[in-house]
């Protein structure tokens, strides 16, 4: 028996083609709960240029930046376009446990910079942890990836 992928995720098939309604990332500020939404066409440098900004912005605005932004942005511009324009892929709870992991360790590691000013490399030890990718790899073949 095999447990089903937990959602698909949607990459854009020509990211030269500018998205209908254009390059856009909405997401929530926990700041008093305002919503901010941050706008960038493709004459500015596109998908690239928008996933910079965005964490920029997140940055200055205290927001944690997940480690897979890239594919929740994409995914969210997807979510605007006609189906012809994005390829649909399965997100498998490996890939999620894993990226909840780094995204753990990532913030641990930021916490430990500001308290103590010295750098930690619990990432760089959870994205090369020979067990962790065992893990990833069961959790994946569970979900059905082959």
């Amino acid at each position: 028996m095999f447990l089903q992928p937990l959602f698909k995720i949607m990459k854009l098939k020509d990211k030269r083609l500018a998205p209908i309604g254009g390059y856009y990332f909405n997401y929530e500020i926990n700041k008093d709960g305002t919503k901010r939404e941050l706008r960038v066409t493709s004459t500015d440098g596109g998908l690239d240029k928008l996933i910079e900004r965005v964490k920029k912005d997140m940055q200055a605005n205290g927001v944690p930046i997940p480690l897979d932004i890239e594919e929740v942005i994409e995914n969210q511009i997807c979510e605007r376009q006609p189906e012809d324009r994005c390829w649909k892929d399965k997100k498998y709870l490996g890939d999620i446990v894993a990226g909840a992991i780094q995204s753990v360790a990532g913030t641990i590691d930021k916490g430990i910079t500001i308290a103590t000013g010295k750098k930690s490399n619990l990432l760089q030890k959870a994205k090369g942890c020979k067990g962790c990718k065992k893990r990833k790899e069961a959790l994946n073949k569970l979900s059905g990836k082959k």
